[in-house]
């Protein structure tokens, strides 16, 4: 903003009313590194009182726009971005890890990814740590984060804004701090106002890799299966098996699920189970269903899924990964997730061109008022020198008519 003043002076001023210049004194912009990342640069304002950042309060002009531009587009693009690439990466290991590859062992990790960056105020005068994982990919919400110490405890807000966010746990690696699907685990030994940034997911998508080598192991089969006995006399018949928990050691075991009535079964031997025709059944991570009226003595078998060409269970839920809800609460899927950020991107696009051209047009017509108020006019310029070609070459006339007169004169005196 600007004011002029009486003497014709201007005085300036720029974000919230901080003075650049008035009459002959002025204040200086600079730019410095950021408190929690060096390499990314920040406008600050110099005053009597000291230093402060007025990225977020700067608005208008070349500079305005490239800070709006940095806050409020590309940043939160690339944290969808990012969490939209730790759904992928997480959901998708998670995923190959509950199936078998052709190898006959249990899938790993296809996508390699970074956890949440975690960065250090360079004002920090104590020695406190933080490490942060995503623990639930449902409570993410992508957003940076401050993680301030005041002496007896840390508080956690979202950055930028402020606003508190509420955490539970008390920070060690058995009882992590548990905050919009975060697990963080502090250390060392902080002192009072001490703060550590946690950004959740802006470097995700650049950290992301494929961890895979060899096609063979890609986890496409279902690592379990059950049969019916050869000698079942019952009407019984059991689905195919789906894994409820890939990390249950006993997974990979054979265990027998006998009849020891119509409507009782053991495992094992071990146990009297009611059974209804129907109902899922859960044994060492693996889960089925029984169906129909199985006899006394009938058996089903449950066991690793060896030798499993043709299987293509666990690929068909890897193909499915992009269309079931992991995000916002298990209500966005990452197909959802990913259209949302390339709408929002291209909304943002269409009405930054639309406001440039609407700007063009004001700026043209700025101009044009201008130009007729103070511009210079060809025709009437024209015209102006023909009445002062014509105003001189009267002059010169009287000029000589006035010398003529005055030889004249001079002439008759002489006489």
């Amino acid at each position: 903003d600007s004011a002029l003043q009486s003497d014709g002076s201007m005085n300036i001023f720029i974000g919230n009313g901080q003075t650049l210049v008035v009459g002959i004194e002025s204040r200086e912009l600079s730019v410095q590194s950021s408190e929690f990342d060096p390499t990314r640069l920040e406008v600050a304002y110099k005053s009597a009182s000291g230093t402060s950042v007025m990225d977020n309060r700067l608005s208008g002009g070349q500079l305005g726009g490239l800070l709006e531009f940095r806050n409020q587009m590309l940043d939160p693009a690339r944290q969808a971005l990012g969490r939209t690439a730790q759904a992928v990466a997480l959901s998708f290991n998670e995923q190959n890890a509950a199936g078998m590859d052709l190898y006959g062992n249990m899938g790993g990790d296809f996508f390699n990814i970074g956890n949440p960056d975690v960065t250090y105020s360079n004002r920090n005068s104590g020695t406190g740590t933080a490490t942060a994982t995503v623990g639930d990919l449902g409570g993410l919400t992508g957003a940076d984060y401050i993680l301030s110490y005041d002496g007896g405890a840390y508080a956690l807000t979202r950055a930028g804004s402020g606003q508190a966010v509420a955490m539970t746990g008390s920070g060690t690696a058995g009882d992590p701090f548990v905050a919009d699907g975060l697990h963080i685990v502090s250390g060392g030994t902080p002192a009072a106002g001490d703060r550590i940034m946690i950004r959740s997911s802006i470097n995700a998508a650049k950290s992301m890799s494929r961890s895979l080598t060899d096609a063979q192991q890609i986890a496409m089969a279902a690592p379990t299966r059950i049969q019916a006995g050869l000698n079942n006399s019952g009407s019984g018949s059991v689905s195919a098996t789906d894994i409820v928990d890939a990390s249950d050691p006993a997974l990979l075991n054979t265990a027998v699920i006998q009849f020891t009535s119509p409507t009782t079964y053991s495992v094992d031997g071990v146990g009297s189970f009611a059974y209804v025709s129907g109902e899922p059944i859960i044994v060492n991570g693996s889960q089925f269903a029984i169906s129909g009226s199985p006899s006394a003595g009938d058996e089903f078998t449950l066991e690793a899924n060896s030798g499993a060409s043709g299987d293509n269970r666990n690929g068909l839920k890897l193909a499915n990964v992009q269309a079931i809800g992991i995000l916002d609460g298990g209500t966005i899927s990452i197909n959802e997730s990913y259209g949302q950020l390339i709408g929002s991107v291209g909304s943002a696009t269409r009405q930054v061109k639309l406001n440039f051209e609407a700007q063009s047009v004001v700026l043209a017509n700025a101009e044009s008022s201008q130009l007729a108020k103070s511009g210079v006019n060809l025709d009437e310029e024209a015209a102006n020198l023909l009445k002062y070609q014509q105003a001189y070459q009267a002059v010169a006339h009287v000029v000589t008519v006035a010398n003529s007169m005055f030889d004249t004169l001079i002439n008759a005196t002489r006489r």
